[in-house]
């Protein structure tokens, strides 16, 4: 019996790696379904699962005394604006989704919310102030291995297993790379402009705020690789952007 397989990582919940492979030669048997399970994944923080689609999210205590969401939501809500980047599902695994600012409104799930202006504004003081805390919140650079078992199962119920080694290394911020000091672990989703076009994916993070600046604007706080400031902004509703949610 031989597997060959390529793995190819098309995302990750917190730091489980969501992989695909392509099915190479297979000989022996008769074989019927490959699957890829993970072992040996590294976890940290709670974890909380929104029972509407199963998904489940790290969590982290940040030093503003509130408990965020630790990764970018990624519900799909049956209307409104919301995107995966490029309109790649795999995108939006890893990056979370991009929602406009009046569907970031109605997409928490109960118990949770998203977070105002004051709230964002809480949270860069507790973290050392707006142009000190960004890199603080970024991600760090990925470096780890993780173990998958290859199981092949053949059309008359024969069975076999193989470990598989997966090393992963990058970085989400190259220039002002990110430390993550308290596991908040902010990415570069980039942006679905109003125009219909998206960029500044691994460039810029945008999250909304549920406050509003006029009847237009919404006010959003960007992570840059050009620094490593947490930036208050306002822009136009109709963009889409990230979201990062906080408990009630």
């Amino acid at each position: 019996m031989s597997v060959k397989l390529t793995l190819r990582e098309t995302g990750r919940i917190g730091n489980e790696i969501q992989s695909s492979f392509t099915r190479g030669e297979v000989s022996g048997l008769p074989w019927g379904e490959l699957s890829l399970l993970p072992l040996d994944v590294s976890r940290t923080g709670d974890q909380f699962t929104d029972e509407r689609d199963g998904q489940t999210y790290r969590t982290v205590k940040m030093p503003d005394g509130k408990e965020w969401m630790a990764q970018n939501f990624s519900y799909e809500p049956s209307g409104g604006g919301w995107y995966n980047y490029n309109y790649d599902p795999a995108m939006g695994v890893q990056y979370g989704k991009l929602y406009d600012w009046a569907t970031a409104q109605t997409i928490a799930p109960p118990g949770w919310h998203l977070p105002t202006r004051e709230e964002w504004d809480d949270l860069a003081m507790a973290c050392g102030g707006g142009s000190l805390c960004g890199g603080k919140l970024k991600s760090k650079d990925i470096d780890y291995t993780v173990t998958y078992t290859l199981t092949a199962e053949s059309t008359g119920g024969q069975k076999a297993e193989k470990n598989v080694m997966v090393s992963v290394k990058g970085t989400y911020w190259p220039k002002y790379r990110g430390t993550d000091n308290y596991g908040f672990a902010a990415l570069p989703g980039g942006i679905h402009y109003s125009s219909g076009e998206f960029g500044l994916i691994n460039s810029l993070g945008y999250w909304w705020a549920a406050s509003e600046n006029g009847i237009g604007a919404g006010y959003n706080y960007r992570l840059s690789d050009g620094n490593n400031v947490l930036d208050k902004r306002t822009n136009t509703k109709l963009d889409a952007y990230s979201v990062r949610l906080v408990k009630n």
